[in-house]
């Protein structure tokens, strides 16, 4: 008697049911991400996190051409927040969690999408000062180029309703 390998028969109705529910690919010929090189400006910050996080921004989506269709603003809010003590009474971990919240607009500067997220990043102190002050800078990078993936993804998932 003949069986089929479950995985297969599994596989095929995977991608039968992703297509049935109207999934599409953000990228890809046709996708509404495909190509975002050039199409945003990205308005610059304050502060080392918020150079991060443009940065991030830019590889992400492309750089920046001659003339952009949307503008990208943003406010990059980070908090520090002390997790953990030791029995001398010394710190031995801190939380940095960071929101971000982003407006883009268009040409006529109308707001065509916006949106928040947020992130966190850990880090251990030392007893060295100038090791933690690394530590601290490091954790800071990462938490920007964490929250600036979360932009483009939200960017990536949405830009089909709100693009022209």
């Amino acid at each position: 008697m003949w069986l089929p390998d479950r995985r297969s028969v599994i596989a095929v109705l995977s991608i039968t049911a992703l297509g049935a529910c109207g999934f599409k690919p953000i990228y890809g010929d046709g996708a509404p991400a495909a190509g975002f090189g050039g199409v945003f400006a990205v308005e610059p910050g304050q502060g080392r996190a918020a150079y991060e996080f443009r940065n991030r921004l830019l590889d992400r989506l492309g750089g920046e051409d001659g003339s952009p269709s949307y503008a990208l603003a943003f406010d990059l809010a980070l908090e520090r927040t002390e997790i953990n003590l030791e029995r001398g009474g010394d710190l031995a971990r801190h939380r940095l969690t960071g929101i971000v919240t982003f407006d883009i607009r268009d040409e006529s500067d109308e707001t065509v999408h916006q949106g928040s997220v947020r992130s966190r990043a850990t880090y251990d102190t030392t007893g060295d000062t100038y090791a933690a002050r690394v530590l601290a800078k490091d954790a800071e990078a990462r938490l920007a180029r964490t929250l600036a993936d979360l932009v483009v993804n939200r960017i990536e998932l949405t830009y089909g309703m709100w693009s022209g």
